[in-house]
């Protein structure tokens, strides 16, 4: 990769119709992490909703176990991941973006305070991975579209609709794509 790389680590990509018949198609995928190596992210509005006390690991807070375990991704979809939102410094956890932190084990929920804001933490099986260069090269080809997310978007609104939401503001052509059905089946 040359010098100009910028990394979209904050961003939310969206799937630009070309994913279809993927866990990605309309997927919002919000990246925890991108550099030269690779990318990271966890997709925020694909609804799975089985409660976290089924994928429960020994010694985890007891406040998470009636939260919805959302999908978020392909890779490893037996481990939960979190993103948490707080008005205060965590030293201890991975910022993501202002206030939002990515949360990978038992012990970084621990360091957590209690009680929690059931509305300020999302809980999610996977996630989504890509190899040094592999997203760039999709952005290239148009699969994916980039858009600023703010942690409201993430937390306050219903996540189901965030990418209808967004992908509407890339114009016409995307209003109509947000019409579609989520599933084809259901067309």
């Amino acid at each position: 990769m040359d010098s100009s790389f910028r990394s979209l680590k904050g961003k939310l990509l969206l799937d630009s119709g070309q994913l279809g018949d993927t866990i990605f198609h309309q997927a919002a995928v919000y990246l925890c992490g991108h550099d030269r190596e690779g990318a990271m992210g966890l997709i925020v509005n694909h609804p799975f909703s089985v409660p976290f006390k089924e994928f429960m690991e020994e010694g985890a807070p007891s406040v998470l176990d009636s939260l919805p375990v959302h999908i978020g991704g392909p890779v490893l979809e037996n481990s939960i991941f979190a993103l948490f939102y707080s008005g205060r410094d965590y030293k201890g956890l991975k910022e993501v973006s202002e206030r939002v932190y990515l949360i990978t084990s038992i012990e970084e929920a621990k360091q957590v305070d209690h009680p929690i804001d059931e509305r300020n933490i999302h809980l999610y099986a996977g996630y989504a991975g890509w190899s040094s260069g592999q997203l760039e090269e999709e952005i290239a080809r148009g699969a994916w579209l980039i858009s600023d997310v703010l942690p409201g978007e993430l937390f306050e609104e219903e996540a189901t609709k965030l990418w209808k939401k967004k992908i509407r503001t890339f114009g016409v052509e995307y209003n109509l794509l947000s019409c579609s059905p989520r599933r084809y089946s259901d067309n």
